[in-house]
């Protein structure tokens, strides 16, 4: 376009910034957002800074050999906090896809607690207390909700935990031992708490002491105040649907952190949803008309192997048991593939 004697537009660079995005370039987005801003005597916008971020948030999931991994921690480090000085400098505030980014970026830097700050504040859970959204987040979607209300827009969406975004955080606590952790993280991400509606009666009306354990929460602070812009809409959520590699790595660090009972459990858990998976699909070829989806979660022997190994380190007798649950369970999964073959 400079030989042609044109002037590169903003939706020109982001046409670029985004195929860098798709294949994880972030070298090249890094040094296409220094070349617009000293072309256009401006911070570039936040839609750009998106593609940036979506570009390293990519590079960071990538498989590389272990002799190269040190490195690419440290050059994907020093140009995610690049980018995030450049964002503050330019009074940006951080996006949905920024902090989707943040989540793989502090997964590879080992930083748990960075991690957790940014799934409270750009996406309202805190593995603390899952059973209700952090307050800097709620007074985070207000301010985006009034800004929102002023420009005539829509009012915003929860924003969505993607599988991808699930699957990192499941590595980050595994790979440091924080099993507990890990499992909340996956049973509240996959089936989040409901709203509550008006008629939601309280806990003395259910006939439930106060100081009892088991009392349920009815969650009455997901409500909004009086004069807050924010609906309960707002605020409801989708689960995240799990993939194979969800159970294959909540079953790799539940083997790996000696949780054996919970690897068994996972390794259930993934069987049912194969099940399930299939039956939906085999209707849908059956007696749908619509397209037809890859299924998103099926056994492998990946699943199998990594309860072997987590037996193999167990007792004789504990081991000996674990073993001939396993071949239950396989020889359970090869009837299936048959039956489904006839």
């Amino acid at each position: 376009m400079k030989v042609a004697g044109y002037q590169a537009e903003v939706e020109d660079y982001n046409y670029v910034m985004e195929h860098y995005a798709m294949t994880g370039h972030y070298r090249g987005a890094r040094k296409l957002l220094d070349e617009m801003e000293l072309t256009m005597k401006k911070p570039p916008p936040a839609e750009t800074f998106d593609f940036a971020f979506k570009a390293i948030a990519l590079h960071a999931t990538l498989p590389i050999r272990k002799s190269f991994e040190q490195a690419r921690r440290t050059d994907l480090t020093r140009a995610f906090t690049s980018l995030l000085e450049k964002m503050k400098d330019a009074n940006l505030g951080y996006t949905t896809a920024v902090f989707a980014a943040m989540i793989p970026m502090y997964r590879l830097m080992e930083d748990l607690e960075g991690m957790e700050r940014a799934l409270r504040l750009g996406f309202g859970f805190d593995v603390a207390n899952p059973d209700k959204h952090p307050p800097e987040f709620l007074e985070r979607m207000e301010r985006i909700a009034e800004q929102a209300a002023a420009a005539g827009e829509a009012p915003p969406v929860l924003p969505h935990i993607t599988t991808s975004i699930l699957n990192n955080i499941i590595i980050a606590y595994g790979q440091n031992g924080e099993v507990t952790r890990m499992i909340t993280a996956f049973e509240v991400l996959t089936a989040p708490l409901p709203l509550p509606s008006s008629s939601t009666p309280t806990i003395n009306e259910q006939g439930f002491d106060e100081e009892e354990d088991d009392a349920p929460i009815f969650h009455d602070h997901l409500h909004p105040s009086e004069g807050s812009s924010l609906s309960p809409s707002v605020l409801a959520s989708r689960p995240c649907l799990p993939n194979s590699r969800t159970y294959q790595e909540l079953i790799r660090w539940c083997s790996l952190n000696e949780s054996l009972v919970l690897a068994q459990h996972y390794l259930k858990v993934a069987l049912n949803h194969d099940r399930e998976v299939d039956a939906e699909l085999r209707n849908l070829l059956q007696h749908g008309d619509g397209p037809v989806w890859s299924p998103s979660v099926a056994v492998s022997w990946t699943m199998f192997r990594k309860v072997y190994m987590a037996a193999f380190r167990q007792g004789k007798g504990n081991k000996t048991n674990v073993i001939k649950w396993l071949e239950r369970q396989a020889n359970e999964v090869l009837r299936w593939k048959k039956e489904d073959l006839g």
